[in-house]
């Protein structure tokens, strides 16, 4: 019971998320300074989209998520990394 509301929390939260097409020239960076004001967070949109490997450029015409609910994910990173 628990598990289907936190499934349908985030089911809601990814209804709240940005789309964009990347543009020439656009990077996973750029794009974090942009929607967060924060560059280091580049890699929440990347791994939103499964394009955590490689590098920080995007190909043109590429339809991208941007999670809006960065504080859960920060919160999460936190907890299942934290050296308690």
């Amino acid at each position: 019971m628990i598990r289907d509301f936190l499934y349908l929390v985030e089911l809601y939260l990814r209804l709240l998320d940005i789309f964009i097409e990347t543009r020439h020239g656009d990077r996973f960076d750029n794009l974090a300074h942009e929607f967060y004001g924060d560059v280091s967070l580049y890699w929440i949109i990347a791994r939103a989209n499964n394009l955590i490997k490689g590098g920080l450029g995007v190909e043109p015409g590429i339809r991208l998520r941007i999670p809006t609910d960065t504080e859960s994910i920060l919160n999460n990173y936190y907890r299942l990394n934290s050296l308690e």
